[in-house]
């Protein structure tokens, strides 16, 4: 990982290619980026009637939420994380193909135009900027907060109870920097034998799908859905605190 002040910062096209050199990018790619919504799962629209949690974290349905897929070669695996979190809360007021606003509000660009710049196309983000960005695009009806760090089962379950959440997870590799992603975990289901199980959404690698983690132990050491012999640790979490909930993170350590 490279880091920027004291927050790492998640270099997205690790291990899924660089986009061109060119310093713009043509109109098809572009078209691309803002068609994320077309994969999104059937029937979104029932979202409306869990928008404020189930009370459990198994209560979420991967049924009512969309895909917000980064656009391929860009660094913005962080502003789809964002993207797809925002959604959720405030949809269709804020949806996948505006995705680019949370890139250019970052950077006082227009970066949604039919040709973009390459600042605007590889700008990168820390866990810090998916939570402004969430808190932005909601109109700061939800609060999103980062915590540099992984959570116990218990505390994951516990923030779960408010909605979604987003992952940042570090890469392994031979030789640092590695680079590092953000996935969203969006709820869970418990198995036979005391097991939870978890719906993530991998924005850059598993496109167009969510996919079953088995264990909160493979969320701890995560592993790319579409290459098994690449992986990385959660050493990052966003998080909602519901208004009027106090923000426990805040009261403990619980550093794993």
């Amino acid at each position: 990982m490279f880091h920027r002040t004291s927050a790492l910062v998640a270099l997205c096209n690790f291990l899924i290619g660089i986009h061109g050199q060119d310093a713009l990018f043509n109109a098809e790619d572009i078209d691309l980026a803002h068609q994320n919504g077309n994969a999104t799962i059937p029937k979104f629209g029932q979202a409306v009637g869990l928008k404020s949690g189930a009370g459990s974290c198994s209560g979420f349905e991967t049924k009512t939420y969309a895909y917000c897929d980064q656009p391929a070669g860009s660094m913005w695996c962080w502003a789809a994380a964002a993207t797809e979190i925002a959604t959720h809360y405030v949809y269709p007021n804020f949806w996948c193909n505006k995705m680019c606003k949370l890139v250019g509000n970052k950077i006082g660009q227009n970066c949604c135009g039919r040709r973009v710049s390459k600042a605007c196309w590889s700008q990168d983000g820390t866990g810090f900027d998916v939570a402004n960005a969430i808190n932005w695009a909601t109109g700061r009806q939800v609060r999103y907060y980062y915590y540099q760090g992984a959570l116990t089962e218990n505390y994951l379950q516990h923030y779960l109870q408010f909605g979604p959440m987003v992952l940042f997870v570090q890469w392994y590799c031979n030789k640092p920097p590695c680079g590092g992603h953000f996935i969203t975990l969006m709820g869970c289901f418990h198995r036979r034998g005391g097991i939870t199980s978890y719906y993530v959404h991998d924005v850059g690698n598993n496109r167009g799908n969510y996919h079953v983690v088995g264990s909160y132990n493979q969320l701890r050491t995560y592993v790319f859905p579409t290459d098994p012999q690449s992986s990385g640790r959660w050493t990052g979490t966003l998080y909602r605190v519901a208004l009027g909930s106090p923000n426990i993170l805040n009261e403990t350590v619980i550093v794993v």
